[in-house]
């Protein structure tokens, strides 16, 4: 947030909210905490401009996707598993 754009405090308690049903539901099952670092990589990811110009596959969504399939096969053969897969 910046003095030009300040938070709205009605989105920010409703992104709190949704932070706490994803690390309960999701994330507790696999011991990770929402704003724990899942990973990092040794390079710099497209900035935005190029990601508009340039639209496809991408560093960072290949580095989401790999996270949350790493972090989902923990479960395996559990619910959560299932629905991952199914979407996957």
């Amino acid at each position: 947030m910046t003095p030009e754009l300040p938070e709205d405090p009605t989105v920010a308690q409703d992104i709190e909210s949704f932070k706490q049903i994803v690390e309960q539901d999701y994330l507790a099952h696999c011991h990770y905490r929402f704003d724990q670092v899942l990973a990092e990589v040794g390079f710099n990811m497209e900035q935005l401009s190029y990601l508009y110009a340039h639209p496809g596959e991408t560093g960072l969504g290949n580095l989401i996707t790999d996270a949350f399939r790493h972090a989902m096969k923990k479960t395996a053969n559990t619910k959560l598993w299932k629905q991952a897969h199914s979407i996957a």
